[in-house]
């Protein structure tokens, strides 16, 4: 059987106590699901493993998909970012290699740059806002290394903020919101070039600054 796969584009299953169904942007999908109690929705590459999905039970596998996480290791052709809020300083974000050497100066003006290699931001940002900032320039060192993986280890950031999965009517900061469409934008050229996002542990993530205090 020949998959029905379009390039750069998703099918979102979805299946709440009323309905079920494959629809093929998010907003579309949100819209059905963001007030059902119990609603389980997923994204695909292609609308037969969609309708796979809704026909064996629209099950999670959270077991899997744990075991995959504690196994990975550290890819050496990888960057990698953080951020922490535990200084005196304010926010302080990082990229680097799979070493732990900062790349960071590679798109941040020197006066920017702390001695450890990080980069400061106002004191008012929370480490959310930072990881996306760490994402943002990870993004931009990928492009100008001609990288294909960036790993990081903020899920809101990785698997929300970063693919436009979020309400901006109920985010007040017009600054985060302009992060976060930037953001979205340059995933989408990264990705469309073959670049992979991918999520791992903090435990293990080399660009770990420490502090994760919102």
């Amino acid at each position: 059987m020949t998959r029905r796969t379009i390039k750069g584009k998703k099918f979102y299953a979805y299946q709440t106590n009323s309905q079920r169904g494959i629809v093929e942007n998010w907003e579309e999908c949100k819209k059905v699901v963001e007030n059902e109690k119990g609603a389980r929705y997923k994204g695909f590459k292609s609308l037969e493993e969609a309708k796979k999905w809704l026909d064996e039970g629209a099950h999670y596998d959270p077991k899997s998909a744990k075991k995959e996480f504690e196994k990975q290791e550290l890819d050496e052709n990888a960057i990698y970012f953080d951020s922490g809020t535990g200084g005196k300083r304010g926010v302080e974000i990082t990229v680097c290699d799979k070493d732990g050497v900062p790349l960071t100066f590679l798109v941040v003006p020197e006066n920017r740059i702390t001695e450890k290699g990080t980069m400061i931001l106002d004191k008012k940002k929370t480490n959310n806002f930072g990881e996306l900032a760490a994402l943002y320039l990870a993004l931009l060192i990928a492009k100008k290394l001609n990288k294909k993986k960036i790993c990081g280890d903020s899920k809101l950031v990785i698997d929300y903020w970063s693919k436009g999965h979020i309400s901006k009517n109920k985010i007040k900061d017009k600054e985060l919101v302009n992060l976060i469409e930037k953001t979205v934008a340059l995933r989408r050229e990264f990705e469309g070039n073959g670049g992979k996002i991918m999520r791992i542990k903090g435990s293990i993530n080399p660009a770990d600054i420490g502090f994760h205090r919102d």
